[in-house]
């Protein structure tokens, strides 16, 4: 009897110590839908090759990235350099055409077909010339179309519930883009769209192409009003004004703004205090508001001109960039115990998890599904952590670890105790 009590007051405080120094913290996020497409689009284009392929006979592949249907990837080689014209022929007098540069490899881009139709298209070399027919499926499509530029090759890009559609000048639809889309697009410098996607209710901007292939993604803590670019500089309007540099996803500067604003133009000068670049000026803050406001042709709107054919190089197949926006984990009310754990170490490893520190953070990475219910713990004698993952990748922010974790791994209803421990 004597010997159970003992027993009993031990488990007792071993778990009253796995309640002392007790701190929860959640990343409440889902299953990235926009990272899960660019694993997707990695995937796709292992199959984008001209090898193998001719004129008579190219490698043809409608919709190449599964979210802009009216589009297509024509490939195929030619045993001469040769620069390549591509004519998509109209209904009525509006055929689009471009010209690629001289190669003898050739990927190159379909823009501008028509929904529900055989579109015929013509490809033009130095030596030959052949029509190809692309028979494309319907589209869900609106009735009432804004007035648009009437000068060939420009279409408007008009935003119909949370779709994108291009438009040409007899209104008639050349593109779509079936994701939904929160902010009216943005258009960039290199010719590519900026937009701000819902991607399970987190706050997302994306750059991509017409064939919808996504450049870079990063996730932002709120919802963007407003976005002005200057010599690749985007000025991202939240509640603050976000000082963003693209190229390599790196927040410059967060201008913090006393009143609520929709849009950068209506921003006034005096009330502009500084944020995390204190070392700048006021001054120089309110030149680069009026720098910013005074660009021509960046106003946001819901009908945007642009050319189907910003880029006359042939196709590059990159992969896109997910930059890491080290957003802090909010507190969450969670607790586990983690006294009836019941698998130990390799386990787990079904799941393909993988930690990872930097010097401010833990990525945890996993292929989990999206109903999985995920917790990562960090313990320690008086101190553990408990992480809701929510997300095949969530970056978690220190909130004062320090010294040597143990780690455990909650998925669905089993607690695993891995053999990894993390130094901080």
């Amino acid at each position: 009897m004597k010997k159970i009590l003992i027993i009993s007051s031990f488990l007792m405080v071993m778990m009253s110590f796995s309640m002392i120094g007790y701190k929860m913290v959640s990343a409440t996020e889902k299953v990235d839908e926009i990272e899960e497409q660019l694993e997707f689009q990695k995937k796709q284009e292992k199959y984008f090759s001209p090898y193998g392929y001719t004129l008579d006979n190219p490698n043809i592949i409608e919709n190449p990235y599964a979210t802009s249907p009216l589009t297509a990837l024509i490939l195929f080689e030619t045993d001469y350099s040769t620069k390549v014209t591509v004519k998509i022929l109209s209904k009525e007098n509006s055929s689009l055409e471009n010209t690629y540069s001289e190669d003898t490899k050739h990927i190159i881009p379909i823009y501008g077909l028509y929904p529900n139709t055989e579109n015929k298209i013509e490809i033009i070399t130095s030596k030959e010339k052949k029509t190809y027919y692309l028979k494309t499926k319907d589209i869900e499509s609106f009735s009432s179309i804004n007035e648009v530029d009437t000068s060939i090759n420009k279409l408007t890009i008009e935003q119909k519930n949370n779709k994108l559609y291009g438009v040409d000048e007899n209104k008639e639809i050349r593109w779509y883009y079936q994701s939904n889309v929160e902010l009216p697009p943005y258009l960039l410098e290199n010719g590519h769209l900026l937009l701000e996607v819902n991607n399970n209710y987190r706050h997302t901007l994306i750059e991509i192409d017409l064939l919808g292939k996504i450049y870079k993604q990063m996730n932002l803590e709120k919802k963007v009003t407003d976005i002005k670019e200057v010599n690749n500089i985007l000025y991202l309007l939240e509640d603050d004004l976000i000082k963003l540099d693209w190229q390599t996803g790196k927040i410059i500067a967060n201008y913090n703004l006393e009143d609520k604003y929709t849009s950068i133009e209506s921003i006034k000068d005096d009330i502009v205090t500084l944020g995390n670049d204190s070392k700048e000026s006021v001054l120089n803050m309110k030149t680069r508001i009026e720098k910013v406001t005074t660009t021509e042709n960046k106003i946001i709107s819901h009908s945007l001109k642009m050319n189907y054919y910003q880029d006359n190089t042939n196709y590059k197949l990159t992969n896109g960039i997910i930059f890491q926006n080290n957003i802090k984990t909010p507190l969450s009310q969670k607790n586990i115990l983690l006294v009836n754990y019941k698998k130990i170490n390799n386990a787990y490893n079904k799941y393909n998890v993988t930690l990872k520190k930097t010097k401010d953070t833990i990525l945890l990475t996993g292929k989990f599904k999206k109903d999985d219910e995920v917790y990562l713990i960090l313990d320690k004698f008086l101190d553990k952590r408990i992480y809701d993952i929510k997300s095949n990748t969530t970056i978690i922010n220190q909130y004062g670890l320090e010294g040597k974790y143990s780690i455990y791994l909650k998925i669905n209803n089993t607690i695993y105790k891995t053999n990894t421990y993390i130094t901080i």
